[in-house]
């Protein structure tokens, strides 16, 4: 597992001109709002606050950039799929994230996570899409998988991995279900 021995926010982005394109690779992590990527985020980097995390969906509405111990990026993507953002802010998220698809170059792997209660979404679907039309390694992440009864998850996990095809991590920031696999993930996408 990745010795996390410094992280630091090197960016945060909210307009397209801002993109950063530095050619160290990056590890993208996209989902709709309140599905706990911030969180997520925070756990694999041991760290409490760095990502902002929120109970109110909708908080993150840029793109992040964390660079990991001065190697490579964990790139923190708006969340998607929040009703209550006018359709202007919608249109401008959703130009950011086509700017970056498409411009950037050096993304290793896309996790997406999904809430392992409600499962895949249209907008996920969307974001699937979106990774197979850029060609980028997807890995979905079964997030908080602990307010799933213990003798569901196996069968919950392995319905999403049926319905998508791909595989399917289960994980909880509360037990730190997870964190390794999604590490040995990680590492093996750096090496490549």
């Amino acid at each position: 597992m990745i010795k996390v021995k410094k992280v630091e926010l090197v960016k945060t982005v909210f307009d397209k001109k801002e993109l950063l394109f530095d050619k160290r690779k990056k590890v993208v992590f996209a989902g709709r709002s309140n599905v706990g990527k911030s969180t997520l985020i925070n756990t694999m980097l041991n760290r409490k606050k760095l990502a902002k995390t929120s109970s109110t969906p909708g908080k993150t509405r840029s793109i992040n950039y964390y660079l990991i111990n001065d190697k490579f990026y964990f790139v923190d993507l708006p969340g998607y799929g929040y009703a209550k953002v006018s359709k202007k802010e919608k249109e401008k998220w959703n130009n950011l994230l086509k700017e970056f698809f498409y411009f950037e170059k050096y993304v290793i792997l896309l996790s997406l996570i999904i809430d392992s209660k409600v499962g895949i979404t249209e907008y996920d679907t969307r974001m699937l899409s979106t990774a197979a039309y850029f060609n980028l390694p997807t890995l979905i992440i079964a997030n908080k998988i602990d307010k799933i009864k213990k003798n569901m998850i196996e069968k919950r996990v392995n319905e999403i991995e049926r319905e998508l095809e791909i595989p399917v991590l289960p994980f909880s920031s509360k037990d730190g279900r997870g964190k390794r696999e999604l590490w040995h993930t990680i590492e093996n996408s750096l090496q490549e």
